[in-house]
């Protein structure tokens, strides 16, 4: 089936096309990710805590965060100021801060120290 008016796509272009789509899946999957963070970080939760039921809360008061607070904790503390830790050390202070809750008598790591907060089971 041959027809004058269609012009048929050459490889060059068809390979530009196959680049865009493996481009995009992982654009889609973070583009995806921070919505799905942005809806449960008012929960206390980050998406991992909220598949196994956990949350943040407040260390003195024992209420679950609120959003203000879960984004200082998560974006600022977390995000920012530990991840420029962790590039300075190597990564040591990334298995340093996840590991300090097995030998901390109230389970914090030291994010969770620094912002007053805890990790609990969600209550039902």
């Amino acid at each position: 089936m041959s027809d004058e008016n269609v012009e048929l796509a050459g490889w060059g272009i068809r390979l530009v096309a196959v680049i865009l789509d493996v481009a995009l899946v992982p654009l889609t999957l973070v583009i995806g990710y921070v919505i799905w963070w942005l809806i449960v970080i008012g929960r206390a939760q980050t998406p991992g805590k909220q598949i196994v039921g956990i949350q943040a809360i407040n260390a003195h008061r024992g209420e679950p965060l609120g959003w203000g607070m879960m984004f200082v904790r998560e974006f600022l503390v977390k995000g920012i100021l530990f991840a420029v830790l962790y590039v300075f050390s190597i990564g040591i202070m990334f298995m340093v801060d996840n590991l300090w809750p097995l030998w901390d008598q109230k389970k914090q790591a030291l994010h969770d120290k620094l912002v007053g907060t805890q990790i609990a089971y969600v209550r039902r």
